[in-house]
């Protein structure tokens, strides 16, 4: 982990995500890294302004969608044989991950049982 912050309100609030991502875009340039950068991050992290931030920025992002009726209409049209089953996820369940590509930017769908 290279950056954490606290911030008030509810957890799943978007909330200073843009604000987050310049600070540690900024500590890492201040530290000298080099080489691809990447952020994971939650649902509430899905911004157009964060992703448009990071982008210029040179990073590249992996960040939750909610499942909303209109991300599962996306899912369900990825083709069967693009979806991968995730190794070591705990046995009382199963994961799926497919990633696809969209003008404004990557979008990877994931299903979880």
């Amino acid at each position: 982990m290279l950056h954490l912050r606290l911030r008030k309100g509810a957890a799943n609030s978007a909330r200073g995500v843009v604000r987050f991502a310049d600070e540690l875009i900024a500590r890492l340039g201040r530290a000298g890294a080099s080489g691809p950068k990447l952020l994971r991050a939650d649902s509430a992290f899905w911004n157009h302004t964060l992703m448009a931030r990071l982008e210029r920025a040179g990073w590249t992002y992996s960040i939750g969608v909610r499942n909303y009726n209109n991300v599962k209409a996306q899912a369900a049209q990825i083709p069967d044989d693009a979806w991968i089953t995730l190794v070591n996820y705990p046995d009382t369940g199963e994961a799926q991950i497919a990633e696809t590509i969209r003008v404004s930017g990557r979008v990877v769908g994931d299903v979880a049982a």
